[in-house]
């Protein structure tokens, strides 16, 4: 396993993959299409990164572990909420 992730991430990510690899194939090749896939992946990326820099100071449980305070974090709040919740409804949408 990657140092900092947890087994979550584990489950997450493929399962975004799996969705994004059938918005891929689907028969569906419009704009829209277009646009929601690239922007998925984007946030998909900033997903991962924000995930990263957070390490092993996340935690399914509301716990404090310690204040991260750089990267993504010191700009904006709850990054893995947004980029994860922007990368698949965006996946959704092109499905």
């Amino acid at each position: 396993m990657i140092r900092g992730f947890r087994p979550v991430d584990t489950v997450m990510f493929p399962f975004y993959l799996v969705l994004l690899a059938l918005g891929i194939v689907a028969d569906v090749r419009n704009a829209i299409w277009f646009v929601a896939l690239g922007l998925s992946v984007a946030c998909a990326i900033l997903w991962f990164v924000a995930r990263r820099q957070l390490g092993v100071a996340f935690s399914v449980r509301p716990e404090a572990r310690q204040l991260v305070t750089t990267g993504f974090y010191a700009k904006l709040r709850h990054r893995i909420y947004v980029f994860g919740t922007m990368a698949f409804l965006l996946v959704l949408l092109a499905l």
